[in-house]
């Protein structure tokens, strides 16, 4: 920064003339006044020279902006796109399990059916031979009721008269 130019002289005399200062207390008062705008005091020169660099500074924010909302987008993009995709692999698995379970149960249908004829056609087998055993048995009854018949015939026949 450079610096501004202060006339002391002048400042002290206008504090004693003005606000009615001593001598000393006027000339200490400009000099520490002429020492703060001397060091610290920025010219038009230096805020033009900072508004320039703030500008460039704020350019490059604005852009470091612009490029953070760039890969912001495409990574977004980047993240609907593979939520896309995992919905149809899911909904393709799920179709797949579908068409899985439609197999195993028309197999396990088909299993019943076949359970089902087979348990019909036994349960038919095991009538037909109770069928025949009870014919069988009829005819061993009706074999022994005419031995009986036959057997007490004769076991009258021998039996004396009264």
């Amino acid at each position: 920064m450079t610096a501004v130019a202060s006339d002391t002289l002048k400042f002290a005399r206008v504090l004693r003339e003005r606000a009615h200062l001593s001598a000393e207390q006027a000339e200490g008062l400009s000099e520490v006044f002429a020492e703060a705008v001397q060091g610290g005091m920025p010219t038009r020169a230096d805020l033009q020279s900072l508004e320039g660099s703030v500008k460039a500074e704020f350019v490059d924010v604005r852009s470091e902006i612009a490029a953070f909302q760039s890969e912001a987008r495409s990574e977004f993009a980047a993240v609907r796109s593979d939520v896309a995709a995992f919905k149809v692999e899911t909904r393709n698995e799920f179709a797949a399990v579908r068409q899985e379970m439609k197999i195993e149960f028309a197999a396990v249908r088909t299993e019943m059916a076949a359970f089902k004829s087979d348990a019909k056609s036994e349960f038919a087998s095991v009538r037909s031979e109770m069928k025949l055993l009870e014919q069988r048995m009829t005819i061993k009854l009706g074999a022994m009721l005419v031995a009986l018949g036959g057997i007490l015939s004769a076991a009258i026949g021998y039996m004396p008269a009264r």
